[in-house]
């Protein structure tokens, strides 16, 4: 079976259920007759709609005078770090973090199976959450095209302090249209994310889009009608929503209750064996997002 068939045969078996699924200035200082140079890490007032590298985002959230380098009561304020934490980012031993060290830093961390915690913002150096999408739009929408890409949004997520969403990330959950960039719509469920919970129920806030969003609804019935399957509603990944029960991939038995109780043109069975590469039995979200990829 050719791959445009195996593509074909999975957009019927699934577009019933997913049709309403629609981010160079140099600085000098001398200290003790030598000058150290170092271009500033690109950041919210450094570089508007440049799309950061996560170490360089943290970089700039962590460098709260936008002066190009971190001192110490920064790096104690956003990282948590004490004078011998220190030590191991400020190598030359200059009294000063600059770009270059703190992203050595971050990538000898992550190097050895370490995890980098989000730095924490400068408390008053964090803008508003915009109420609505035109807000957004009109303040971050720099080359005016109706959308938010990935470095409009990034510089939103530093601006308003939400360091733990990365800007990809969030264009990949929220982009139901796949136009690589968030238009209103898409900004508005984007906002709800961000915005602070107004419910007097008490209890821990989603720290997910699919745990905001990733709910079992059941359809209403007309008196008369077949029952049909329960749905999950954007903006969760269409992965996600073929994964009804959640376990991380998807099986013959998610398919068939999906489909229930229509009958398709498409054997579901045909479908899933001809895309699971590695003969499992079922499809994980990588053999998931290479069967949506039409082969050269």
């Amino acid at each position: 079976m050719r791959v445009p068939l195996l593509l074909a045969g999975l957009a019927v078996l699934t577009s019933g259920l997913l049709a309403e699924a629609r981010a160079p200035a140099t600085q000098e200082r001398a200290k003790g007759g030598a000058a150290k140079k170092e271009t500033p890490a690109p950041g919210k007032r450094a570089g508007a709609s440049t799309e950061l590298s996560r170490a360089d985002r943290y970089f700039a959230i962590c460098d709260y005078d936008a002066d190009g380098w971190i001192m110490f009561s920064e790096a104690k304020a956003s990282l948590g770090i004490d004078r011998d934490g220190w030590k191991a980012y400020d190598e030359d031993k200059d009294g000063r973090i600059i770009a270059a060290e703190f992203r050595k830093r971050y990538e000898a961390i992550l190097a050895t199976g370490g995890a980098f915690l989000p730095p924490r913002p400068k408390a008053d150096a964090r803008e508003a959450i915009p109420e609505r999408a035109d807000e957004a739009l009109e303040t971050y929408d720099k080359n005016k095209d109706g959308g938010l890409d990935t470095g409009e949004l990034e510089t939103l997520l530093v601006d308003v302090g939400a360091v733990r969403l990365e800007a990809e990330t969030s264009i990949e959950q929220f982009d139901r249209d796949l136009t690589r960039k968030l238009e209103s719509s898409e900004i508005e469920d984007l906002l709800t994310l961000l915005k602070p919970s107004t419910s007097a129920t008490k209890g821990p806030r989603p720290r997910t889009i699919d745990e905001l969003f990733g709910k079992l609804v059941p359809r209403k019935l007309q008196d008369g009608s077949t029952p049909q399957p329960v749905r999950i509603m954007p903006p969760v990944r269409s992965f996600r929503r073929l994964d009804i029960d959640a376990d991380g991939e998807i099986s013959l038995d998610d398919l068939a209750e999906l489909q229930r109780p229509l009958v398709l043109p498409v054997r579901a069975r045909a479908v899933l064996a001809a895309l699971d590469t590695n003969g499992d039995g079922v499809l994980d979200e990588s053999e998931f997002r290479a069967a949506m990829v039409p082969s050269p």
